[in-house]
Formats: C-alpha cells, sequence, structure tokens
C-alpha cells in the first residue's frame, strides 16, 4: 500500500475529530410578532429591538432591549393593520433612526414614519395614501435613499379594482412627496440609486406576475373573471397635491429594468423577461464604477434562456458584460463587496467584482436561498436549504443548521438571528455564539483524539526515516546520471561551437576566394598582355603596372587575414570598432553590393571595445549575415541594413537594424536558442545568434533581440577600454 495514502488517511482521520461547528445559533427569546428589527431611535438608548404586530385588540409598533425590557410601545387602532414591509433609517440626518411602515384601515392604506419631535416623544407624519381593498390591503415595499430624497416603491399584492402600484419621491427632510410616477407592473424590492457619469439615476426592476393590472391614459385598470374594469385615476391613487408623471402604458405581464432620474424622467427601460419573470436588481462597484446587476428569476421551470446575469451602463443602459448561470435564478443578493446568486437546487454563485469571474460557492442540492451575508468580521453567509437554514463562512465551512419552518433576518449590530414562524404569529430570537472546542468535547473523544495523534506520529517518524534512507539511495543514483549527462552535454556544446566555427570558416575561405580570384586574374592577363607587347614599351609598361596593382590588392587581403588570424590567440582583447568593421567589410562586402543591399553605417573611430578581432568579427558577422538572409527573402524594393555605435555610461552601445520582416513569433521570445533556424528557406544552421549571445556573454557584455514596424533589431552593449 502506498505510504503516502496511509499518512494521508491517517491524518484525515485525526481531521474529523476537530470538524465541529465553531458557531452555533442558540434561542435567546420568543415574542409574538410579524416582524423584529433593530433601530437606534432613541437619543438616550443603545440600538434597541423594534417589534411589529397585529394583534387582534389592537396592532404595535414595540421597542425593547434584547432581552425584552420594553421602552415604548406605538398602538393603532383596532381595525389597523401593519404592512410586513418597513425601512429603518436616518432620513433627517439627526444621527438616529426613522422608521417608514404601511398600515391599512377601512380600504384605505398610508404610508407613514415614526420619528421624535423636539422634546423627543413619538410622532406620526402620513407620507402618502391611496384606496386598497380590504382582503388585499398588503404589498410589496422597498426604499432606496439619496443624499436628498428617498425613494419608496409600493405595489398592492393580487389588485382587483383598487389598486396601487409605483414610486414615491420623497423629502428626506420633511418627508413632503415631491412626485409619483406609476406603473402597471409590479416592482421588485431591489430598489437602487446607482450614481451615473453626471447624475444620481433610481433602478428598479419588475415583475411579470400576470395580476391582470394595466396602466393607460392615467387610469388603472383591472380584470376580474376575465372582464376588464376601469380602476380609478392615478391622482386619485395618491393624494391631491402630490404630482403624477406620466409613464406611459405599462402591463404587468413582462419584467423590465427602469431608471429614473431624481426628477422621475424615465432615462431608459430594458425588458428582462416575459411573464412569470423578476428582473432582480442590484448595485454593484466594478474598478470603481457603479453598474446595475440584474439578472431573471422565473417562476416556472421554463424559459431556461434568461438564466443569465447582465452587468449595465447605468448612464445609458448599454450591456457592460453578461454572465450564463448554471441555473433556475432563486435570488439575487450584495454581500460586501460581491454579488451572491443562488441557483435553485443546485448551487450558490459568487459574482467577483474585482476579478469579473462568477464562481461556484456551495454546492448543495438542498439550498433554495439566501438569507443574509453576515457583517464584516466574521464573514458568513446565511442561506435557506430544503429542510432548514445553513450558516457557511466565506471559506465555504457549514458552520450551522437550524431548521426551517419560517423566514430568518440577521441583525448585524445586536448579532442576533430572527425567526418568524409561518404563521408570522411567533418570532424567536437567536444569538450566533463562537462555542470553544474545548466545551463541546468528552472524555471519550479527548481519548480517541490522542490515541490517533500518537499513533500518526508514531507511524509517520517511522515512515520518515523509511523515506529518508531510500531518498539517499535515489539522490545517489541521480548524481551519477547527472555526471553522465553533464559529461555529453559539455561533448555536444563543443562539437555545435566546432561546428558553426567550421561554418564560418567555409564562408571566409569562400569570400577570401572570390576576392583573390579577381585580382589574380588581373594580374596573369596583365602580364600576358605585357610580354605579347614587349615591342611596344609604354602598352607593355602599362599592362605591367595593372598586374602590379591587381597583386597588391591581394596582398593587402592576405595581410588583412594574417591580422585577423594572429589576434585569435587572444581570448580577452580589445579592438578599435571602426578598424575591426572595415576589416570586415573589405571581406564580405562584396555580398552586399552584389544583392543591392545598402548598408547605412555609423560609426565613431574612438570607440574601443573589451573583446579580441576574431570575436568580434564572428559576432558580427553572424548578425549581419542573417539580416542579409531576411531582407533578400524579405523582397522589398529597398534592402537596407543600418548599423549605429556609441559610447554610453554603461559601454559601447550597438544596433543593427534592418527591413527584413522581424523575427517569426515562435523564435522572438528568445531567437538565440540552439538549432532554431530564422533564415529564409532554412539554410541556416540555427547556431549562428546562439554563438553570438556566448560571445557576448564570455565577455561580459548584454544582448537583446527585438521586431520593428518592418524587421528586425540587435541590440549589443560591449564593455570599452581607453
Amino acid at each position: 500500500m502506498n505510504h503516502n495514502k496511509i499518512i494521508l488517511f491517517f491524518f484525515f482521520c485525526s481531521l474529523l475529530t476537530f470538524a465541529q461547528n465553531r458557531y452555533e445559533f442558540r434561542p435567546k427569546m420568543t415574542h409574538v410578532g410579524i416582524a423584529v428589527d433593530e433601530v437606534k431611535f432613541f437619543p438616550d438608548a443603545d440600538t434597541l429591538l423594534v417589534w411589529f404586530s397585529n394583534r387582534k385588540e389592537n396592532c404595535e409598533i414595540r421597542f425593547s432591549d434584547e432581552n425584552y425590557f420594553v421602552k415604548e410601545v406605538v398602538n393603532f387602532p383596532y381595525i389597523a393593520k401593519l404592512n410586513t414591509n418597513y425601512l429603518i433609517a436616518d432620513l433627517d440626518y439627526d444621527g438616529l433612526d426613522e422608521i417608514v411602515f404601511v398600515i391599512s384601515e377601512s380600504f384605505h392604506t398610508e404610508l407613514r414614519v415614526l420619528d421624535l419631535d423636539a422634546e423627543n416623544k413619538i410622532i406620526q407624519k402620513k407620507i402618502a395614501g391611496f384606496e386598497t381593498d380590504d382582503e388585499h390591503y398588503n404589498g410589496g415595499l422597498s426604499f432606496a435613499l439619496s443624499d436628498s430624497i428617498l425613494v419608496i416603491a409600493y405595489s398592492t399584492f393580487f389588485p382587483k379594482r383598487i389598486a396601487s402600484r409605483g414610486i414615491y419621491s420623497v423629502n428626506r427632510s420633511d418627508y413632503s412627496v415631491n412626485w409619483y410616477y406609476p406603473t402597471a407592473e409590479y416592482i421588485d424590492k431591489n430598489i437602487q440609486i446607482i450614481h451615473g457619469a453626471k447624475e444620481e439615476i433610481i433602478l428598479f426592476g419588475t415583475a411579470g406576475v400576470s395580476n391582470g393590472m394595466h396602466a393607460s391614459g392615467g387610469v388603472f385598470y383591472a380584470y376580474e373573471d376575465d372582464v376588464l374594469f376601469r380602476g380609478k385615476r392615478f391622482e386619485n391613487v395618491t393624494e391631491k397635491n402630490i404630482p403624477v408623471l406620466y409613464s406611459g402604458n405599462s402591463a404587468d405581464t413582462s419584467a423590465s429594468l427602469y431608471a429614473l432620474n431624481m426628477d422621475g424622467k424615465l432615462l431608459w427601460k430594458k425588458r428582462i423577461g416575459g411573464a412569470n419573470v423578476w428582473a432582480k436588481t442590484e448595485k454593484i462597484v466594478i474598478d470603481g464604477k457603479e453598474y446595475a446587476a440584474t439578472a431573471p428569476l422565473r417562476r416556472k421551470d421554463t424559459e431556461s434562456k434568461y438564466d443569465t446575469l447582465y452587468i449595465f451602463n447605468p448612464d445609458n443602459g448599454a450591456l457592460f458584460d453578461k454572465y450564463s448561470l448554471s441555473g433556475r435564478l432563486k435570488q439575487l443578493f450584495k454581500g460586501g463587496d460581491n454579488l451572491w446568486m443562488v441557483i435553485k437546487g443546485k448551487e450558490i454563485l459568487k459574482f467577483d467584482t474585482k476579478n469579473k469571474i462568477v464562481n461556484s460557492f456551495i454546492e448543495d442540492d438542498r439550498i433554495a436561498n439566501i438569507i443574509d451575508y453576515i457583517g464584516q468580521t466574521e464573514k458568513f453567509v446565511l442561506y435557506y436549504l430544503i429542510e432548514g437554514i445553513g450558516l457557511a463562512g466565506e471559506d465555504c465551512d457549514v458552520h450551522s443548521v437550524l431548521m426551517r419552518e419560517g423566514f430568518f433576518k440577521y441583525l448585524p449590530s445586536l448579532k442576533l438571528l430572527s425567526y418568524i414562524h409561518f404563521d408570522r404569529k411567533v418570532i424567536t430570537l437567536y444569538s450566533l455564539e463562537e462555542v470553544p472546542w474545548l466545551l463541546r468535547q468528552s472524555a471519550k473523544t479527548y481519548l480517541v483524539i490522542t490515541g490517533i495523534i500518537l499513533s500518526f506520529f508514531i507511524f509517520a517518524l517511522v515512515m520518515w526515516l523509511v523515506q529518508i534512507r531510500k531518498s539517499h539511495k535515489a539522490i545517489s543514483a541521480k548524481n551519477i546520471q547527472l555526471e553522465e549527462k553533464q559529461e555529453n552535454i559539455d561533448k555536444l556544446t563543443a562539437d555545435l561551437v566546432h561546428s558553426e566555427k567550421l561554418a564560418m570558416l567555409g564562408m571566409v575561405i569562400g569570400s577570401i576566394a572570390h576576392e583573390i580570384n579577381s585580382p589574380l586574374g588581373a594580374v596573369s592577363n596583365g602580364i600576358k598582355r605585357g610580354i605579347k607587347h614587349l615591342d611596344d614599351i609604354e602598352l607593355s609598361n602599362k599592362n605591367f603596372d595593372l598586374a602590379l596593382k591587381a597583386a597588391d590588392k591581394c596582398k593587402l587581403l592576405v595581410d588583412k587575414l594574417l591580422y585577423s588570424i594572429q589576434k585569435k590567440g587572444e581570448h580577452f582583447g580589445s579592438a578599435n570598432l571602426l578598424e575591426a568593421w572595415n576589416e570586415w567589410y573589405y571581406i564580405f562586402g562584396n555580398r552586399f553590393e552584389m544583392n543591392d543591399v545598402i548598408l547605412d553605417v555609423n560609426i565613431p573611430d574612438d570607440i574601443n571595445v573589451s573583446i579580441n578581432v576574431s570575436d568580434l568579427h564572428q559576432a558580427l558577422g553572424n548578425i549581419l549575415m542573417n539580416s542579409l538572409e531576411s531582407v533578400l527573402g524579405a523582397g522589398r524594393s529597398e534592402k537596407k541594413i543600418n548599423i549605429v555605435a556609441k559610447n554610453e555610461n554603461m559601454g559601447c552601445f550597438i544596433r543593427i537594424e534592418d527591413n527584413g520582416g522581424g523575427f517569426p513569433g515562435e523564435v522572438l521570445s528568445n531567437p538565440a536558442t540552439p538549432f532554431h533556424t530564422i533564415g529564409k528557406g532554412e539554410k541556416g544552421t540555427g547556431l549562428g545568434l546562439w554563438l553570438v549571445k556566448n560571445i557576448v556573454d564570455n565577455h561580459g557584455g548584454q544582448i537583446k533581440f527585438g521586431n520593428t514596424g518592418d524587421g528586425a533589431f540587435v541590440e549589443l552593449i560591449l564593455k570599452t577600454t581607453v
């Protein structure tokens, strides 16, 4: 059996003993009510609990501490009913929270705010009112805050002839309504205010709930038993003195994303889905800019084409990006800096706004919904399971699970979890507590853990000793193999260098033979003509002079060659760059002239480099011959090679640039790799630039390869001498 697997098995067994829930939910109190939240309402009190109750005798809003010591109670008439939706926020900038809530009594529903007067006594102020039927008084309520206004979205549930749906703009200082924007579509809870490029923008998604609601010509319409009834005019739905904005024709048969400015003007509208689809919307920040994140939530398993996360530019509704989802969306939720999405019966997805990617956070076919994102300290995610509620950290570790028979809400300041039973009458508060590991274990558990740990360490020690012995033998064998391979590499390298030098020598001999052949022919012809015309002294002398000049040219060529050979014995010497160039060009220059290649040379006469002439000739020759092949193969009308040299602080800078098309893409990363032939037609050995790099490195220099717009360049930096 593999020893590593045995070690991992024992280690895994030991980890299982520590895999206990670090956090647990523990019940704290139970109270009758329909909702509970936390609020900073009174100047002389810390954060309190606020309870909403619909009792038979009367409705009430009650303030208490976390131990249910009651501070204040606000009572409402017997016939009143409280909506389960509310807003708690500091609306008037006094450092204390206000409570916006909905209350209905006798077919009339009102938006109200709970505040304190100058003497710190609780008062109520009416924001707006509208008619409703007694059966469907309740409605969806959502809020958003800007610096100056409170935006309220209210939508009646299951309306018949009497309904109210739309957006209210409320002044935060005196709670007066600036305007009302009606829409027949049901407005989703996630209303957002986004900072655009020039102004703040109100964004809200709607739902195709198909309640039969229509709006046209300033009038609400609704179907009842398949008959279309004319409903109330918009101005009768709201208060008489509230400005009603024209919103066009709409119906609750499709889901859309709306964008309004702060004056209630429609900036743009996007259709997100059809009937039975909700347009879920959240505000996210990507690269410092705010965007609208929208995803369709469909009530039915049909039309899976809608399973997409859309990111829109709030200024004009342009699509910034989109991401396909793995299934049917159940909820879209903003938590921390990221976006969370529940895929029904499958997983929780996390949209990382920093890296702009969607990753799976938790995979569990029992997942039904996300409840909340807990704080910035613990960084937990609460989520619904089919049979209960789960608490998971961002490390994906599940910490605690509660049975699910109702709804949950997390209160971050008090660190309490509220649990409302499905009948909406009983609320239980749970505290999230970290239970020390020592308090969770029994004596038997300690004995088991101790035995596992001791067994693991003894076994690991034995296996370690055995492994050390095997490793020692393996290392010795590897060392012998490496030594043999190094010897082969050294021999191969020497052979490669020798082959390249032989190739260069063949090139030199060919060039010398070509250069000597012409003047030797002139010598031979001159002597023959001189002998032939001995009777004509003047003509004979002229032919002898031509032969003499041709012989002098041969001698000069041989002298140059001998000079180069004499320098070969020096590994580290010095050379004048311009003289070395002239010597090289004297031998090889005819190749460039014969092919009409223009050599633009700019080399000062005062540059002396710390390198022997032979190596310098070898380096320059390989680079220039590569350039020659490149410009000839590029098929340009003007074939050009530029050579520039100058003294710099780091030494002598030499740049050789051609217009031969440049290094191929697969070679550009390292043209000096052995056997990478870059010459046209694959004529080269593939060792030329590799040898150049070795020469430059051996003399303490630097080399750089690259491409220009229409060719390639090689840059050398060589040490200089005085």
